[in-house]
């Protein structure tokens, strides 16, 4: 197996996400994604967000649109702009790991 050629980066997608008590259930959403997601209970809905934000972004990368569709959504967030964000109720800062890796050439990576 030939690791030449291969690199692994880690990318991280930060922004303002709301979560509000809605009937039984708590519904989040992240606007500049405009990914929504519920769950039974607080965490849960900022679990299931997690995981949704996280699929959406591993599925643009790999049809390799990630970066049309960030900025078709505007993603241009600065930490002036989530700090005033931050500060509205019923808010929560999100972090979202992603794992990349890019080949160059054919090349087995693990």
């Amino acid at each position: 197996m030939l690791s030449t050629g291969c690199v692994k980066i880690k990318i991280k997608v930060s922004g303002i996400a709301y979560l509000e008590k809605d009937g039984d259930l708590f519904s989040s959403y992240f606007p500049p994604l405009n990914i929504a997601s519920q769950g039974v209970n607080k965490r849960e809905a900022k679990e299931n967000l997690q995981k949704s934000i996280e699929m959406f972004i591993e599925d643009c990368l790999q049809r390799g649109v990630l970066e049309d569709v960030l900025r078709d959504c505007g993603f241009k967030y600065t930490e002036k702009q989530q700090k005033k964000e931050q500060k509205k109720k019923n808010t929560f800062k999100i972090l979202i790991p992603i794992p990349v890796s890019y080949y160059s050439g054919v090349v087995a990576c693990g």
